[in-house]
């Protein structure tokens, strides 16, 4: 049997075995990749079951024993169940402050990859990242300087603007300089300082009104917007 040129590279491997000996790695190899497949559905099951019945030590005993959980977290927020969605995000920020007690390192790299998910470079798919670092920055607030800070800018891009008012809205309690240094660039952005608008996106409605619950969260008046 000869094979033709744009054969599998890991045939070269096998230059002395028998046409029936590939055939069985070959085989073989499928298995395994559908074992795989199981056990990834699998842990994407118990996950969500964690996650609906809000287990906090059941979050921290999966994290354990599966490998990088805050991002296995994050492939949650493309669910098709919005509230699948905004559970893995409130979770990414509970899990992601015990594991900064041992490894803070690791969260900063997860944190940095959400932002590069927002890129151009990426294809800005991270659509629910802003929401994913304010979480972080709210149960770790030594980040909030370095990432919350950041979050303001995506207002002005529509793909990410109901993700990053989500994110400003829970960040405004604990972190309201962050909103008021960028309170005017936020009202000109979104339109809010004109007519009522509504946004509609991923079934999750967002309107001008809501910009102005997050400047009163971060206790700005009428007066210092106006001013």
């Amino acid at each position: 049997m000869v094979f033709c040129e744009t054969r599998p590279i890991a045939f070269e491997n096998w230059p002395n075995k028998s046409v029936k000996a590939i055939v069985n790695w070959a085989n073989g190899k499928r298995k395994n990749d559908r074992a795989k497949q199981d056990m990834k559905a699998a842990d994407k099951k118990m996950l969500k079951e964690v996650l609906s019945l809000r287990n906090t030590q059941g979050l921290v005993e999966w994290s354990l024993w599966t490998r990088a959980p805050l991002r296995k977290l994050f492939s949650l927020t493309y669910d098709k169940d919005r509230k699948i969605r905004y559970q893995a995000i409130e979770a990414i920020g509970l899990l992601a402050s015990r594991m900064a007690k041992k490894d803070e390192e690791t969260v900063r790299n997860f944190l940095r990859s959400l932002l590069w998910l927002m890129s151009e470079e990426s294809g800005g798919i991270g659509w629910h990242a802003p929401e994913a670092i304010a979480e972080i920055c709210i149960n770790l607030p030594q980040l909030s300087e370095e990432y919350a800070r950041l979050l303001p800018q995506f207002v002005k891009e529509d793909s990410f603007r109901p993700s990053a008012l989500a994110a400003l809205y829970r960040l405004a309690p604990t972190s309201p300089d962050i909103i008021k240094d960028h309170a005017t660039e936020i009202l000109y952005t979104t339109g809010a300082k004109h007519e009522f608008q509504v946004y509609d996106f991923s079934k999750r409605v967002f309107s001008q009104k809501m910009v102005w619950h997050i400047f009163e969260l971060a206790g700005l008046t009428n007066e210092e917007l106006s001013a």
